[in-house]
């Protein structure tokens, strides 16, 4: 037995040793992983670093060659300053480096090789040493951008013969009616194009405005009766954002909000009135509710959607400055085939909810500056009805082009609305057609005696509060300050509620009236328009507006001039530099464009001039011809061929 024990023990030894060496080698390796994903995090931790250093240094770079440009620009400009300090030639050299920046490329082209300069160079030797530079430009914009922008092509060109086009006529005789050019049967057809796919596609119709309402009025209810312990008596339920601006798409979500009843006000200390604080007051005493149980009522709220049918209820939001709770309201069938009735809230039941399909909704609490702004563009909306048409197609082509996603670090549509309304506040009246009937002219030169002229909109922001109809156009030096209103979030900031806006319908009309039209009046000719704005649109954000010196807002006008970001970058810490900066029209302080990247900015404005360089390209008929080819120019036969040109396509590359 004890020799059997000996063999046994013998036996079991080896194979504890075997496990032993197992287990030291798994070990090894799982060291030796360790070892290399260590490594390999430290060599992506400084590869990260090099390239974000690689970037800063190509940024600083570009930079750099930027104000290099505009030092030529100020010099080439400024010709007949220079003639005293530099020599001829000097000056035509510098003329023509000059000739090889690119502002989209933000790099200068390489100088062309052979190139002899001659101390007594004529005009004509001077010319074709500018054909060579620019060609040479040319090339470079073909290969980093793939195409050659249209900068030096203005809107007005395409619209009138050039003069060897131009029919003659005998001395003496009746003017012969000039031919209309190419250019303007194009932009008159996209323009017509443009108003078509709005109105029988894109523009929400009287059902989308019903459902909305239904909607609305459904959630109102469920908050007064079911929630009446936790909100104040009277609370209302606002729709806000695309649904209610007058800018919004058929198929736009819902945007709501919690709008609280007027609460008490704390007396005036010392005896001294508060008129001018009274929405100050009010929205500070909602801020000192809202801290004490605001949220825990919005998570209440989101209870009660969910036990009435609403679906996919999400509440991660509700921590946010502004506590959000989205949920998807079933829609009836009779609703989305366009056939919904609209109820009044004493009809609505906690049980009346409908089968799918749904319509995608978020309410919202201490949002009242969305509600401001959304008044803001409804009465922009209502000024002209052009403006609705250029705002859908221009989200049309961002969204086509993939530049309308915040959290892609690209512009959201309010973005580009403000784009839009700050370009046309700058657009001198009448600049898309030079006809004006006596009566305009009468009332153009009174506003310029008085320093006032409205421009293609009135800025409604700066109006005039006490403006009747009948009365010309004029802003005010200063806004009225009366009723500001208490941040919901930011301590201590009161914000300017002020704009103007039409108390009635004869108020409306006149403000319409302000906006200049051609003559004609009709509709046909107002449309044709539609789609020079756009085009002036495309060109003044892709060549004409300087990102690095000014910023986009709706408080700049040709009076008070454009506002500078060094002025945001003081009062406000923006960043300087060649970015695109939006200015909030109520909340100044905030940057709309904050979100996008130096190299999402640069793409943007790539789109920019992409798309003003087809329409110039369909307009000219250029398709395939030496360094100004572009690839389906020659398939645009219609407006509706040139809005699927504009909006469908690879989009540039970063």
């Amino acid at each position: 037995d004890i020799n059997k024990n000996i063999v046994d023990a013998n036996s079991i030894a080896p194979v504890q040793d075997d496990q032993v060496e197992d287990s030291t080698e798994q070990q090894e390796k799982e060291s030796k992983q360790i070892e290399i994903a260590n490594k390999k995090k430290a060599l992506l931790k400084k590869l990260g670093a090099a390239m974000k250093e690689k970037a800063m240094v190509e940024r600083k770079w570009r930079d750099v060659q930027a104000a290099y440009a505009a030092i030529l620009q100020a010099i080439t400009t400024n010709a007949t300053s220079m003639n005293a300090l530099l020599r001829r030639d000097q000056l035509l050299k510098l003329r023509l480096e000059h000739e090889l920046w690119c502002p989209l490329c933000e790099t200068f082209a390489p100088t062309p090789p052979n190139v002899q300069f001659i101390n007594n160079s004529t005009s004509k030797d001077q010319e074709e040493w500018r054909k060579t530079y620019k060609k040479q430009k040319q090339l470079m914009q073909k290969e980093i951008l793939g195409f050659v922008p249209a900068d030096n092509i203005h809107v007005e060109t395409l619209l009138h013969p050039a003069k060897h086009e131009q029919v003659k006529t005998i001395p003496g005789a009746t003017p012969t009616k000039q031919p209309p050019t190419r250019g303007s049967m194009v932009l008159q057809s996209l323009s017509i194009s443009m108003a078509n796919l709005y109105h029988t596609e894109l523009s929400p119709g009287a059902d989308f405005y019903a459902t909305r309402e239904r909607v609305r009025q459904h959630l109102e209810h469920i908050v007064n009766t079911q929630c009446q312990s936790h909100f104040p008596l009277g609370t209302r339920v606002i729709v806000f954002g695309s649904s209610a601006n007058g800018f919004g798409g058929n198929k736009s979500d819902l945007d709501m909000c919690l709008q609280l009843p007027p609460m008490r006000q704390p007396p005036p200390r010392n005896n001294q009135s508060n008129d001018n604080n009274t929405g100050a007051n009010d929205q500070e005493q909602k801020n000192i509710w809202f801290e004490d149980g605001g949220r825990a009522a919005m998570a209440t709220l989101a209870e009660k959607l969910e036990s009435n049918g609403m679906q996919s209820v999400d509440t991660n939001r509700l921590s946010a400055r502004i506590p959000v709770v989205m949920f998807h309201y079933p829609i009836p069938s009779k609703a989305a085939a366009g056939n919904d009735k609209q109820e009044g809230a004493s009809d609505a039941t906690d049980n009346d909810i409908p089968s799918s399909p749904t319509l995608e909704c978020d309410i919202s609490m201490q949002n009242p500056l969305a509600v401001l702004n959304t008044q803001l563009l409804r009465s922009f909306s209502m000024l002209d009805n052009r403006v609705p048409i250029l705002v859908s197609i221009i989200k049309q082509w961002a969204k086509g082009r993939n530049i309308n996603d915040p959290s892609r670090h690209t512009l959201s549509s309010y973005g580009y609305i403000l784009m839009l309304l700050h370009f046309l506040l700058q657009l001198p009246p009448n600049s898309h057609n030079n006809t004006r009937s006596n009566q305009r002219s009468q009332q153009d030169n009174h506003n310029k005696k008085n320093h006032y002229e409205c421009m293609f909109l009135p800025n409604l922001l700066w109006m005039d509060p006490h403006w009747e109809p009948g009365q010309p156009y004029k802003e005010t030096p200063e806004r009225p300050t009366r009723n500001l209103l208490s941040h919901p979030t930011e301590a201590n900031y009161h914000v300017n509620p002020y704009f103007y806006q039409p108390k009635d319908e004869e108020t409306l009309q006149a403000l319409q009236s302000l906006v200049q039209k051609p003559v004609p009046t009709t509709t046909a000719s107002i449309i044709h328009e539609v789609a020079i704005i756009l085009s002036k649109f495309f060109r003044y954000y892709a060549f004409e507006f300087d990102y690095k010196k000014h910023v986009i807002s709706l408080h700049s006008s040709p009076r008070r001039g454009l506002l500078d970001k060094e002025v945001k970058a003081e009062i406000d810490g923006w960043k300087l530099g060649n970015n695109i900066s939006i200015e909030d029209p109520f909340e100044i302080f905030y940057d709309v464009a904050h979100v996008v990247k130096p190299t999402q900015f640069s793409r943007i404005r790539r789109e920019f001039a992409l798309a003003y360089t087809k329409i110039v390209r369909v307009c000219q008929g250029v398709g395939n011809r030496g360094t100004l080819e572009m690839d389906g120019v020659k398939k645009v036969q219609s407006g509706e061929d040139l809005i699927r040109f504009l909006c469908e396509g690879d989009p540039l590359e970063d």
